[in-house]
């Protein structure tokens, strides 16, 4: 339970102080995973040491990619790769048949070395407490040397927005 307003970056915070573990997973819970072997996949890359946030493919209900790595400036501010690709394709240049770099990842299914995100101190819940925290995130790991990573192979189910219905206060705040 978190009392108050939804506020995702500081409910996490919480969790990350209390995780006693080396890599910290954050899992929305309207994500499912079908495959077991999505979260040794993300923390073999998250425990690399140039490595920071790492993200999984995530797909819709209707079997279309929902996450594919986050690009920054096409669409406005930020923008889903391969958003609404049929979940086999391979992507632009094959890029969802690799590991590959990205400039951020959703935190909707995101690993970090525990050590990595309290030195950038976590999610920056002042600014971001509901939306861009993840981005957020990223950057100010790439500003302290990671890098963020894609991992395709690691493939879970994205029931995007299931329990949190967009709402004209949750979109006002998402496009302010």
């Amino acid at each position: 339970p978190w009392p108050g307003p939804f506020d995702f970056a500081a409910m996490n915070n919480a969790a990350a102080r209390l995780a006693r573990g080396q890599v910290l997973a954050f899992v929305n819970n309207d994500v499912v995973a079908d495959r077991p072997d999505w979260l040794r996949r993300m923390a073999e890359e998250a425990l690399r040491p140039e490595i920071g946030a790492v993200g999984a493919k995530l797909l819709d209900v209707r079997e279309r990619i929902q996450h594919g790595g986050i690009v920054l400036g096409t669409g406005g501010l930020v923008t889903h790769a391969h958003r609404h690709f049929p979940g086999t394709a391979p992507g632009y240049l094959a890029s969802l048949r690799a590991t590959h770099r990205v400039s951020a990842v959703t935190a909707a299914c995101l690993a970090v070395e525990a050590e990595k995100f309290r030195a950038v101190g976590g999610f920056d819940a002042a600014a971001f407490a509901v939306d861009f925290n993840d981005v957020d995130l990223c950057l100010r790991l790439e500003a302290a040397g990671y890098r963020t990573l894609l991992v395709p192979g690691a493939v879970l189910y994205h029931h995007e927005a299931a329990s949190r219905r967009w709402n004209p206060e949750a979109r006002r705040r998402h496009e302010a």
